[in-house]
């Protein structure tokens, strides 16, 4: 079930919430090669660990991977209470036109008494809610469908793809002088980006 915990202006983006995807899991090959061992997922924002989640696959008889089970704990940011989430989503393979396999994740949210179960590549995790769901469940927005906001491929697409290529080379560089040449980067892209919000924001209250 749903729970909510605030009344925004405007729709959330994919980009702005922690997402678990299917690509992940076909690029380290846990898809193709049975692991049952406990893996991690770490996120980051602006260069700097923000959030991790612990999971681990389970397949069947047949060694086809069956559901993955999650595993994490949240931390309310008014109370400082903790609160542990366990709990497991559907796999499924769909047959590709040339050959070969495609797999999704079963949405495991239930809104409104009614189970979601729709078929989906990405699973998102925003802020004020607890548990993965699509994007339909959380009513998330493509960016694309926001960029006719003023000013949105200048101020935040273009710095939030440096910070992103920032945080790739910083983890290869090797010197100081490297490093600290790519958080500066980072901080002043970020910067461009938070500042951008703010605007972004108060134009939102007033609509």
């Amino acid at each position: 079930m749903l729970v909510g915990r605030a009344v925004k202006s405007r729709k959330t983006r994919v980009d702005e919430v922690k997402s678990f995807e299917m690509k992940y899991l076909m690029d380290i090959g846990i898809l193709k090669h049975k692991d049952i061992n406990i893996q991690v997922c770490r996120w980051k924002r602006w260069g700097k660990p923000s959030g991790f989640i612990c999971y681990r696959m389970y397949y069947d008889e047949n060694d086809k991977p069956k559901f993955i089970r999650f595993s994490y704990t949240i931390t309310d940011n008014s109370t400082k209470e903790k609160q542990s989430f366990d709990y497991p989503v559907r796999l499924v393979a769909t047959a590709c036109n040339f050959g070969g396999k495609r797999w999704w994740f079963i949405c495991p949210l239930t809104k409104n008494g009614v189970p979601c179960g729709r078929r989906c590549s990405i699973l998102y995790l925003p802020g004020d809610y607890y548990y993965f769901g699509c994007r339909i469940c959380y009513e998330l927005s493509y960016e694309s469908r926001q960029r006719h906001r003023e000013g949105f491929y200048e101020y935040f697409e273009k710095p939030y793809n440096r910070i992103k290529q920032a945080d790739k080379d910083f983890e290869k560089a090797k010197s100081i002088d490297e490093k600290l040449a790519l958080w500066k980067v980072i901080d002043e892209n970020k910067k461009i980006i938070d500042d951008y919000d703010r605007k972004f924001y108060k134009n939102a209250l007033k609509e």
